[in-house]
């Protein structure tokens, strides 16, 4: 069997829906560098110009009146041909792009209607804000990341992001292990990292956890590594990967560590850290009768 074939299967169960600018935005550049062989990408917009602007093959455009309910209503036929025998979606988006955020929340409500595993990977909006524009989102995903993305290289965090969860679940990592690794309360935050040459794994894993910091420190802290590499990670890269979390008593105890391979990466690899903070004793819960 071809090695192509071999990945078309790997990636053929996935969905990867980038919502809005930003999210069509990375989903275009993943199909556009076959990442994941181009299976899983599609981008989902109501703006046609900048849908059609994206190249991208897989579209979802949205138009007319009416808020997200009614314009996917309109369109749930040709989410349905999306969907259609995937069993776990990522949406990637904007959080501070209210409409995107809305998308993304009646996006991820119909997905769970259809069976699938959802989830979310959002840039986060600025903090301090009143409203949360992702709250209704994260509400309707099974998981739900909030990426730490920059203003500049926004599409290409989401995209690293979003390539290296895929490419660790189509190594064999399952969602529902994903999702009980970093059962909690509180937010998951989420950090990208990208590393290039011989070391490329343990760069990329380096560069997001530099980016971590505390997030990955505590040791009550709920952690998960997926890290997606151009070629297969032999037994001492993998145990280096692995000693990055237990060098010191400040390192979180039983942290989920997926690993896949996508030959497109060629010398590259995409690495994902995701953090839920411990429970704070601090924390009193009251029960009103």
């Amino acid at each position: 069997m071809p090695l192509t074939t071999l990945f078309t299967q790997a990636y053929a169960p996935f969905l990867a829906l980038g919502v809005g600018k930003l999210g069509a935005a990375a989903a275009a550049r993943g199909w556009q560098e076959n990442l994941a062989d181009g299976i899983p990408w599609a981008g989902c917009d109501t703006q046609a110009a900048r849908l059609i602007a994206t190249g991208i093959e897989r579209k979802l455009l949205l138009e007319g009146a009416g808020g997200p309910q009614a314009l996917l209503a309109e369109r749930a036929a040709a989410l349905d041909a999306l969907s259609l025998k995937r069993t776990v979606a990522v949406l990637l988006g904007d959080g501070a792009d209210p409409e995107a955020a809305g998308l993304l929340a009646e996006l991820a409500r119909l997905l769970r209607e259809r069976h699938l595993h959802v989830c979310l990977i959002a840039a986060a909006p600025p903090q301090g804000s009143c409203v949360d524009p992702l709250a209704e989102a994260e509400a309707h995903a099974e998981l739900a990341v909030r990426l730490n993305a920059g203003a500049e290289e926004g599409s290409r965090e989401l995209l690293v992001a979003a390539h290296a969860l895929l490419g660790a679940f189509a190594g064999g990592l399952s969602f529902d292990e994903t999702k009980a690794a970093l059962a909690g309360a509180g937010p998951v935050r989420a950090f990208a990292g990208l590393g290039r040459g011989a070391h490329a794994p343990d760069e990329a894993l380096a560069q997001a956890l530099a980016q971590a910091g505390a997030h990955a420190q505590a040791p009550q802290a709920r952690v998960a590594v997926m890290l997606t590499a151009g070629r297969e990670m032999n037994l001492d890269e993998y145990r280096l990967l692995r000693g990055r979390f237990e060098s010191g008593p400040a390192s979180p105890a039983g942290v989920l560590l997926g690993v896949g391979c996508d030959v497109a990466l060629d010398e590259e690899a995409h690495a994902l850290v995701l953090c839920r903070a411990p429970h704070s004793a601090n924390v009193v819960r009251l029960t009103l009768s």
